[in-house]
């Protein structure tokens, strides 16, 4: 690690014990860590790659030009010559639906004919298998693994009120080797919370994101109406047999109450944590989080199945 990029992470991890030992003034502490990390990250930029070499001389401009057109000549010469990416060919003159190959529904002829070769194809086997009522099978399971759910789900979100929401619904099967889990993110709603219990998930992971944007807009009467919809959710998904937990946004001073939920066993917190850590370090951002997160729930009471 640079010298100096580790002084200025010493410099800081000094500021705020003397802050929490009262020691520095909430004013002077929050004017010392913005210079403190703003110099962290000028360090961190400025600080050349490991093992970086000599920066290799830049091609000039009209060779930059020169070798861009070439690129394009080349990409448009090999799309007129292998046809469009993606697209069935039409094929030769006079070829229809007929006398394609069933087999292969791209063989030859226009795309209304391929698709409807494919339908007639779908439909023969369909005769031959009834109880297929989706038009697929499964052969084998993957060794190990076991099928734990099958079921349909509309393809709009289950609160949607749009015509959509009563289209063909999508089959979707669930399978497990025993030893991971299912974990859908949704919002804090009984509508999902109820829609993932039936599609057999394991675990919901509760969004906290909406919380945590009126927290940091000092809007207390949202911040506490939000708070009670998690609170509620969470309740609801434990009494569902789901395993809950929570994420999105959290940060130093809104993971308390959070954390404070008896129903919820595990908290999600990544992009902060991360950013803390290029200022103090990881280990530090994670400690502090974690006794945060411990205080809180030693403050409801403990209780529940939390792992926190």
């Amino acid at each position: 690690m640079n010298k100096d990029i580790k002084a200025l992470r010493e410099r800081l991890q000094q500021l705020e014990t003397q802050h929490k030992a009262g020691a520095v003034g909430r004013k002077a502490y929050d004017t010392g860590k913005a210079q403190l990390e703003r110099e962290i990250l000028e360090a961190v930029l400025a600080a050349p790659a490991a093992g970086a070499s000599a920066p290799s001389p830049r091609p000039s401009g009209p060779m930059t030009a020169a070798l861009l057109s070439f690129v394009v000549v080349l990409a448009v010469a090999g799309y007129a010559w292998t046809g469009s990416p993606g697209v069935p060919s039409a094929g030769p003159p006079g070829t229809n639906a007929a006398g394609a190959d069933l087999s292969n529904p791209h063989a030859g002829g226009s795309e209304q004919e391929q698709f409807a070769a494919a339908v007639q194809k779908l439909a023969e086997r369909l005769k031959g298998q009834p109880d297929d009522a989706e038009g697929w099978a499964m052969r084998q399971l993957v060794p190990g693994f076991r099928e734990v759910s099958c079921v349909k789900r509309p393809m709009e979100s289950p609160t949607s009120n749009s015509q959509e929401a009563s289209a063909e619904p999508v089959l979707q099967t669930i399978f497990s080797d025993g030893l991971t889990y299912v974990s859908l993110f949704i919002e804090p709603d009984r509508a999902p919370i109820e829609a993932s219990a039936r599609l057999g998930a394991d675990i919901v992971e509760l969004h906290t994101g909406t919380y945590c944007e009126h927290a940091l807009e000092n809007d207390w009467q949202r911040v506490e109406k939000e708070v009670q919809r998690i609170v509620v959710a969470a309740r609801v998904a434990h009494a569902a047999g789901l395993e809950v937990h929570a994420g999105h946004g959290l940060t130093y001073n809104t993971v308390g109450e959070i954390a404070a939920i008896p129903e919820i066993a595990e908290l999600n917190i990544g992009h902060f944590l991360i950013g803390e850590a290029i200022m103090i370090g990881l280990r530090p951002a994670i400690e502090r989080m974690s006794a945060l997160m411990r205080e809180a729930r030693s403050s409801a009471g403990g209780g529940g199945s939390r792992r926190i």
